[in-house]
């Protein structure tokens, strides 16, 4: 799906930039998405069974959200997608190879992303961190105070799955690089994070 130059992004899509920044998280990853309406087990399993073999792992979800979690080491994501080019280990290892990589890897993530729209409308996600951002990455900025006001309208009455999957979401904003977070923004967020605990 081509994105047009207007700003006429589908969705909101928070960490979207090339190549993917391994190195800003240990192992893990989370990928978060919400829903613009509950979604059922059918859109769950249609979603995992589509997802980069990379990281599956484990899921949750309930109501809206969806969240994707895996503990994947740099090396094992390096062999992958040196496999996917069909490139052994013999190749020589240096940055423009690494950023091609974890291009590959951004790349496959947007794929997926966009696929998963197409099965449920996605109403904002959360991606892992990424080195430079895009386009769609600076307008999804420019929503972030309004996907913060959905995040805490989420918590009354919330159960505790509901609460994971938020205060989750929470730490990926509160944690990610080149947000321009207002104070309003950052403050918000510590009280989320703090009642969903």
């Amino acid at each position: 799906m081509p994105i047009s130059e207007k700003n006429d992004f589908p969705f909101i899509y928070i960490y979207h930039g090339k190549p993917i920044d391994i190195y800003s998280f240990q192992g893990e990853k989370y990928f978060i998405f919400f829903f613009k309406e509950n979604i059922t087990q059918q859109t769950v399993d249609k979603i995992e069974k589509i997802a980069p073999g990379i990281i599956s792992g484990s899921t949750s979800w309930t109501g809206n959200m969806y969240m994707s979690f895996s503990i994947t080491e740099e090396d094992e994501i390096t062999g992958y997608y040196l496999k996917k080019r069909k490139s052994g280990y013999d190749v020589e290892f240096d940055d423009e190879l690494f950023t091609g990589l974890y291009t590959d890897f951004a790349n496959d993530i947007e794929s997926w992303v966009l696929s998963v729209n197409k099965i449920a409308p996605v109403d904002f996600f959360i991606g892992h961190y990424r080195i430079a951002g895009s386009k769609w990455d600076k307008y999804s900025d420019t929503k972030l105070p309004g996907v913060i006001d959905k995040l805490s309208a989420y918590t009354e009455g919330a159960n505790d799955r509901v609460k994971r999957i938020i205060n989750e979401a929470v730490m990926q904003l509160k944690q990610g690089k080149n947000h321009k977070l207002t104070a309003e923004s950052k403050k918000q967020l510590t009280e989320l994070i703090k009642s969903t605990e």
